[in-house]
């Protein structure tokens, strides 16, 4: 197990060499256009030519991480300094203008990459867009060193985001704080109302949180999570996930990671708290406090939404304080909150309609059978009709 622990530890504190040589690149940064978001199935995206995706090799979804200078912070113990990612869909688009006539403030020529991103994830990096103007020099507000890495998505998780696409979907990139002290160890997330609102969901009910965790730091927590359990199943997971951190040479590749987690709205009470724990803390420390604020470190103005998660989750899920995650409602959770709201009436309506064919039709058994299947399929696409209805 040292060997895995030595990992974790080298992946903490240092870029693999992969990732700083060939996945670093100067991009300007440009917003995406209408027909884009056509393509985008109700996802956020980037767009590159062919050629970067083929360079990159990245195919429908990747990640995208820019490492930021914060406003406060150290050098000396790099508490200044802040990588953010998140995953997002791919479009191939091959008519981007690849002619960028920028040059270096020296005289010398650089590449430079064009990338098509849509503002949301603008924001949550804290990027801005290349603006048309002529410029003798580098615009370095618009210049970024992105680097940008594949993403495994196992087989059930394609079926599960194919599924909420068709039932309707809206998702959210929400900024990760620490859970309010009365709400640790509770297994629950804070939201303001706006946010919840706009997921077409509601508060008590429950949302899917997902992020990117490296393979390996996947592994890891797999293998602690069933090395604490007893049993023979966990026993045999503990030797697999074992087995795969051992085996697993791809410092690059990010693993797709999700948790539905039940969410309530983030009181005014609950900020003005946070808000009080910010006046507390030396911004000069920039990472190294408690409770970082986002308005006072990062180069966003105004900021996303933010979300309030427990430590447990935060690990799960392979974030911490100011990244940031994509949230959408959890399909099943309200399917199934329909299935008990209109429980009583959908019961009350196969037992009449069962009795009602027994009296009517008492020798067609087939009959009787057929039209319960009939009018419970019925429901449940009037069910799945009402949910789509809430953000479509």
């Amino acid at each position: 197990m040292n060997l895995a622990k030595e990992y974790i530890r080298e992946a903490s504190n240092k870029k693999n060499n992969y990732g700083n040589k060939k996945q670093k690149l100067n991009f300007i940064i440009k917003p995406t256009e209408t027909k884009h978001r056509i393509q985008s199935k109700g996802d956020y995206v980037i767009a590159l030519t062919k050629e970067k995706i083929e360079e990159l090799k990245i195919k429908n979804m990747a990640v995208i991480e820019v490492i930021s200078e914060l406003k406060k912070g150290k050098k000396s113990d790099k508490s200044n300094i802040k990588d953010i990612r998140i995953h997002c869909s791919i479009i191939e688009d091959s008519n981007i203008d690849t002619n960028v006539d920028i040059k270096h403030t020296e005289g010398k020529d650089i590449e430079l990459v064009p990338i098509l991103v849509d503002q949301n994830i603008r924001n949550s990096l804290g990027v801005s867009e290349f603006r048309d103007k002529v410029k003798s020099e580098l615009d370095l507000g618009s210049i970024h060193s992105i680097n940008i890495y594949p993403l495994k998505i196992a087989l059930f998780d394609k079926i599960k985001n194919r599924l909420s696409y068709i039932f309707g979907r809206r998702y959210l990139i929400l900024r990760v704080q620490k859970s309010d002290v009365n709400d640790l160890e509770k297994q629950i997330c804070r939201i303001d109302d706006e946010a919840i609102e706009i997921l077409g969901t509601h508060s008590g009910s429950k949302v899917v949180v997902e992020s990117t965790i490296k393979i390996k730091e996947h592994y890891f927590n797999k293998y602690n999570y069933y090395k604490a359990k007893r049993g023979i199943l966990p026993w045999i997971l503990e030797k697999i996930y074992y087995y795969k951190l051992n085996k697993n040479k791809d410092n690059n590749k990010y693993i797709f990671v999700n948790k539905s987690i039940k969410t309530y709205t983030l009181h005014d009470s609950i900020i003005a708290r946070r808000k009080e724990a910010y006046k507390k803390q030396d911004l000069n420390e920039g990472m190294n406090v408690r409770f970082p604020d986002p308005d006072q470190l990062l180069n966003v103005e105004p900021d996303i939404h933010p979300i309030y998660m427990d430590k447990h989750d935060r690990e799960q899920l392979g974030v911490s304080s100011l990244d940031v995650v994509k949230v959408k409602r959890s399909l099943s959770d309200l399917f199934f909150k329909e299935m008990r709201d209109f429980g009583v009436l959908f019961s009350i309506t196969f037992l009449t309609t069962v009795l009602t064919l027994f009296q009517v039709f008492p020798g067609m058994s087939s009959l009787i059978i057929i039209a319960p299947i009939v009018s419970i399929v019925f429901s449940v696409l009037m069910i799945m009709l009402n949910i789509r209805a809430r953000i479509k």
